[in-house]
């Protein structure tokens, strides 16, 4: 590339939709605030979508590669990605407005994660690790977020198709801890920090995606009626259950005062994690990413997100509980290295456990039968944000598809019988 001053590149397949205002003035303007040095210029830029319309729900990811120079005329180069929102169509608009997505994830990266990240720069054992992408700038303007782009040091997405094997998920969950327990340390310091953060995708605040969930789930119980004469009682409990199930999933996600809440991530899904790997392709190091339904709840509403959406292979249930005794001895550990002082506060393994089935356990269901079909769902001509948030032929063809994933339709003949067992499929 040549160093030819204001030099802008962009991909032609992607110009019409990159938004206008990603420009010279706007990109210098970004760098100046975050390196606090005014004497930067922008020698050329290069823009290329990361995701194109329809491949995110919510956002439009914007890669960035910038040639600038400063005072000193020292020659850089940063690469950077930019988050954000998709309001093209007016119901979209209003559905996003509702969920306070955007606004959550700029207080996430402007005023959470960087306390988080001082509290762990105050720990010796913890100022080299990274949990989450360094923030460059929050635009509340543009609803965008400016991050640092983790393909320059190393990392990236796994295989959300194939899941995640035991290393991926431990790593995975050792830095889920380490958020979760700054949070708690935090909240210890200034209780109630984090209540604003009450928005995750099931609240007390919105109605957006109910509609689309109640005729999902409807399709999802007929598709399970099919399975065969042993699996007619369950999908007519799901049935059942579909007149309460905003309120169940609302209860789970409702910080509980005598449990365990932290600042979740919301959702926590491989997706939603990158890897770094070594030579040999083995799994090094994770970094969590994707802030938009951070919420003040349990713990247990990441773990059952995780947990059936993001693991390779079939459901098994000693191994998932395995797990959440994996992430319980994290959370621990990391709260050792907070100095955190209150651990009469933070349950034993037996009473988490507990908490994870009795009063969370409901969330599975959703992440099963809803969720976990969607994540794994292949390419389909009528994803896109309308067919969440809209009505008519695109979200029934979107539905129909969902339910019809002949990838899940397994693990839904496994996990039936073990929800009814542990009590979740009762009103």
């Amino acid at each position: 590339m040549d160093r030819t001053e204001h030099n802008i590149i962009k991909d032609s397949n992607d110009s019409e939709d990159i938004p206008e205002w990603i420009n010279k003035d706007y990109l210098e303007n970004c760098l100046k605030n975050s390196f606090k040095d005014e004497s930067i210029k922008i020698l050329n830029f290069y823009t290329k979508l990361a995701s194109k319309k329809g491949e995110n729900y919510v956002s439009l990811i914007t890669r960035v590669l910038i040639e600038y120079e400063n005072k000193n005329l020292k020659y850089n180069i940063g690469k950077y990605i930019i988050k954000s929102s998709i309001e093209d169509d007016p119901i979209t608009k209003k559905v996003i407005k509702e969920y306070q997505a955007f606004e959550d994830e700029m207080l996430m990266y402007g005023e959470a994660l960087p306390k988080i990240q001082e509290l762990m720069n105050t720990q010796n054992n913890l100022q080299e690790i990274s949990v989450f992408p360094k923030p460059i700038y929050c635009d509340f303007k543009n609803n965008a977020i400016i991050l640092e782009d983790l393909l320059q040091r190393g990392y990236k997405g796994a295989d959300r198709l194939k899941g995640l094997d035991e290393q991926h998920a431990k790593l995975a969950l050792k830095k889920l801890a380490i958020f979760h327990a700054c949070s708690i340390v935090l909240d210890q310091q200034n209780p109630g920090c984090f209540k604003k953060f009450d928005h995750g995708i099931y609240n007390r605040h919105s109605e957006g995606l109910n509609k689309f969930y109640y005729t999902l789930m409807q399709k999802v119980s007929y598709v399970i009626h099919n399975f065969g004469d042993e699996f007619i009682n369950y999908s007519k409990k799901l049935l059942n259950l579909i007149p309460y199930w905003i309120e169940k999933e609302r209860q789970c996600y409702d910080p509980k005062p005598n449990q365990l809440n932290v600042l979740a991530h919301g959702d926590f899904w491989s997706t939603n994690i990158m890897f770094k790997y070594d030579e040999p392709g083995q799994p090094l190091d994770a970094i969590l990413i994707d802030f938009q339904f951070s919420v003040w709840t349990s713990p247990a509403i990441d773990l059952h997100h995780f947990f059936n959406t993001s693991l390779a292979g079939l459901p098994n249930a000693d191994k998932m509980e395995n797990y959440v005794k994996y992430y319980h001895d994290e959370l621990l550990e990391a709260l050792k290295l907070l100095n955190f002082k209150e651990f009469s506060k933070i349950p034993n393994y037996e009473k988490f456990l507990n908490e994870f089935w009795i009063s969370n356990g409901f969330h599975a269901i959703q992440i099963t039968f809803l969720n976990k079909s969607t994540c794994l769902l292949g390419h389909c001509s009528a994803a896109c944000p309308e067919a969440l948030f809209g009505k008519g032929e695109k979200v029934e063809r979107f539905q129909w598809a969902i339910a019809n994933n002949k990838l899940v339709h397994e693990h839904w003949r496994i996990l039936l019988p073990f929800f009814e067992k542990k009590g979740l499929l009762n009103i």
